[in-house]
């Protein structure tokens, strides 16, 4: 009777234990940002995204860069992070235009997720 008791007393302490790590981990995520993608990448969260009429400047930046980038390999190298930009960025627009309602803004998203796409082909190529 006094094992069944201690086990299920340790058993209850583990499921008790667990819960408190999982609060603690989703308020690091809140506190971190509603991109925890950001980390992994190594990229900053953007500040102009796809849906901002003054996109096509961040673009024409980008397409500047990779025209003075001469060698093939740093070439590669800047489009591999555009891509890894874009995808945040389409997380983000994610978060904001789904944000706590269920209904999402499908343009944005569309729009989003083009611009990730058509980034990661140019990366194939």
């Amino acid at each position: 009777m006094k094992k069944i008791t201690f086990i299920l007393g340790l058993f209850i302490i583990s499921l008790l234990i667990g819960q408190i790590n999982f609060v603690k981990a989703e308020e690091d995520i809140k506190a971190r940002g509603s991109i925890p993608i950001l980390r992994m990448l190594e990229v900053k969260e953007p500040k102009i995204l796809p849906t901002s009429p003054f996109y096509f400047l961040k673009e024409w930046g980008r397409g500047i860069k990779k025209f003075f980038a001469f060698d093939p390999v740093k070439k590669a190298e800047l489009e591999l992070k555009y891509v890894d930009e874009k995808l945040v960025e389409t997380a983000k627009v994610v978060d904001e235009s789904c944000g706590e309602s269920s209904a999402c803004n499908v343009g944005a998203l569309e729009k989003a997720f083009n611009n990730y796409l058509s980034s990661q082909e140019r990366l194939k190529k």
